[in-house]
């Protein structure tokens, strides 16, 4: 599995989640990708803490807030 894929694969998860933006930080993120069995460096999991919930987050997804 490429970087792209593992990141794209925990903001996915994040996304099915629904995982409130305020709340996803690196230790969440990092959290994620143990439980989906995915080693991500520590500027991966920063990336996708900072571009999670946000309009240029590359996984095109929105967070619905309810």
């Amino acid at each position: 599995m490429t970087t792209h894929e593992k990141v794209m694969t925990v903001l996915n998860a994040l996304y099915d989640d629904n995982q409130d933006p305020e709340y996803v930080s690196p230790n969440l993120v990092a959290e994620y990708a143990r439980l989906l069995d995915i080693q991500l460096s520590s500027d991966d999991v920063v990336f996708i803490s900072d571009v999670y919930g946000e309009d240029h987050c590359p996984s095109g997804r929105t967070y619905l807030s309810e």
